[in-house]
Order: C-alpha cells, then sequence, then structure tokens
C-alpha cells in the first residue's frame, strides 16, 4: 500500500509538475506569436508609409516651381499704328517727258511714237479699288500759236498685274479728263505703262510743241 500509494503520489506529483507547466507553456505561445506578428505589420506599415512619404517628397522635388506657386497673370496693350498708302509716282524706268524727235514736214499725215514710255507706280494699302486719269492743259502748241490738234495725241495703257482695265487701242486724248486704268477687286500695287503716239498733220509749221500731262489717282 505504500509502495502503491507512493507510486500514485509520486505520478500525482509528476502530474502536477508537469500539468502547470504544459498549461504555462500553450498559454505563452500564442502571445508570443500574436505579438510578434503585431511587430511585423508594424513595421511593415512604417517601412510602406515611409516609403511613400520619400516618393511623395521625392515627386515634389521634380514638380517645377510653377506648378507648386500660385498662378498669377498679367495684361498689357500692344499697339502698332500702320499708316494708310495712297501713292502715284512716275518710275525711274519710264520718262517724264514726252519726245517725239525731229519730224519733217511732209504732204500727208506722218505718225510718231514716243521714244520712252511713261511708267506710272501705283502704291495703296487700303483696301479700296482705285482708278488712274490723266488731263490735258490743251493742244500742243509751238511758241508762235502754231498747234497741232489734241485729237492727233493718241495713248494705250497696260498693266503688270491688271490686263482687264487697261486701255489696249490707241484712243485719242480730249480736253475733259480721262480714265487710263481701273484697278481690279484686290487693289494691288501696280504700275501703269503708257504710250503715246502724235500724228503730225501735212505741212505743219515748224518749231518745239508741247502739252502738259497731269495724272491723278483716286479711290472709285
Amino acid at each position: 500500500m505504500t509502495q502503491l500509494s507512493h507510486r500514485l503520489h509520486q505520478n500525482v506529483r509528476k502530474k502536477s509538475q508537469s500539468m502547470p507547466f504544459y498549461f504555462a507553456l500553450t498559454g505563452t505561445i500564442p502571445k508570443i506569436v500574436l505579438l510578434q506578428k503585431l511587430c511585423y505589420i508594424l513595421i511593415t506599415s512604417m517601412r510602406k508609409f515611409f516609403l511613400l512619404f520619400l516618393l511623395g517628397f521625392s515627386l515634389g522635388c521634380l514638380v517645377p516651381n510653377s506648378t507648386l506657386a500660385e498662378n498669377k497673370s498679367l495684361a498689357i496693350t500692344s499697339t502698332a499704328q500702320v499708316d494708310s498708302v495712297f501713292e502715284l509716282s512716275i518710275s525711274q524706268q519710264g520718262t517724264a517727258e514726252l519726245y517725239f524727235g525731229e519730224i519733217t514736214p511732209m504732204d500727208t499725215p506722218s505718225v510718231r511714237t514716243a521714244s520712252q514710255l511713261i511708267l506710272l507706280e501705283i502704291n495703296s494699302n487700303n483696301g479700296e479699288r482705285y482708278q488712274v486719269t490723266q488731263t490735258t492743259s490743251g493742244a500742243l502748241e509751238n511758241s508762235e500759236g502754231k498747234i497741232i490738234p489734241l485729237e492727233n495725241l493718241k495713248f494705250k495703257t497696260s498693266s503688270k498685274k491688271s490686263l482687264e482695265s487697261a486701255t489696249a487701242d490707241f484712243t485719242s486724248l480730249t480736253p475733259e479728263s480721262q480714265t487710263v486704268f481701273i484697278s481690279d477687286n484686290q487693289s494691288a500695287n501696280d504700275t501703269i505703262s503708257i504710250e503715246y503716239q502724235l500724228t503730225i498733220p501735212p505741212f505743219q509749221a515748224p518749231g518745239n510743241y508741247t502739252t502738259l500731262l497731269t495724272y491723278t489717282v483716286s479711290s472709285t
């Protein structure tokens, strides 16, 4: 009985000694694992947060200051004045004087063409159509008062850009103002060529015969 009871006692003691140790061991392991997991999650979260912070800081450094700063605008007025141009001039390639040369009187009319053309240059930027007219002071007259009739002086015109409004055939001058050219709808700068022809009557009295021609450009 004694031995049995001793064994039982030993057994009980062993059980009583081992059982608290067992429960203490099984109760501590889950807490450590949980703590480790919490620490791992916390460290991982902090690492992600730190990486995101570094990424945001890096992107912030790369963004130009103009996008980060407040946008401000300032308006100014730019002004340029363009003057209107509407000019008529005689080209240096032409002549400012009509010269028909020395003429020998004959018993029949003789026709002479001026040695050079009159070249008129028109410069315009107003966008309006224009016309060129000519007027004369009268018939060609010498110092003795002898005349060559005005209808004996004829002209025709041509244009570098607009051929429709030119005077293609020789036309006699008249005492009234005559239109020698009308621009097209584009109203571009142009150069007008005017050719003159003079018919000398039979047995015309000698002398230098002159008349004055005046050219005018105006909007139509």
